[in-house]
This record gives structure tokens, C-alpha cells and sequence, in this order.
């Protein structure tokens, strides 16, 4: 990890008791371009 620019790391995270919980998360590893990666998860 060196720079921002080098690596990106996105996690948001909610919970809601009432609607029980939404779990988001994204991840940009930016290494020559070479590798995007995201990643949604939703648990009803």
C-alpha cells in the first residue's frame, strides 16, 4: 500500500434490525490495470 492511487479499498457495510442486514463491499486493486475485483453480498 503506497499510494492511494496505487490501491483502493471500498467497504460499506448496513444493518438494519428491522429489515435484518445489506452487506456491501468493493475492492479496485489496481496493478498495471491488470486486476478489478467487486463483491456485493445481500442477506435477506
Amino acid at each position: 500500500m503506497k499510494n492511494d492511487d496505487e490501491k483502493v479499498v471500498l467497504n460499506v457495510y448496513r444493518h438494519d434490525h428491522a429489515n435484518e442486514n445489506v452487506v456491501a463491499s468493493a475492492w479496485h486493486h489496481d496493478l498495471e490495470n491488470a486486476s478489478c475485483v467487486a463483491s456485493v453480498k445481500r442477506h435477506d
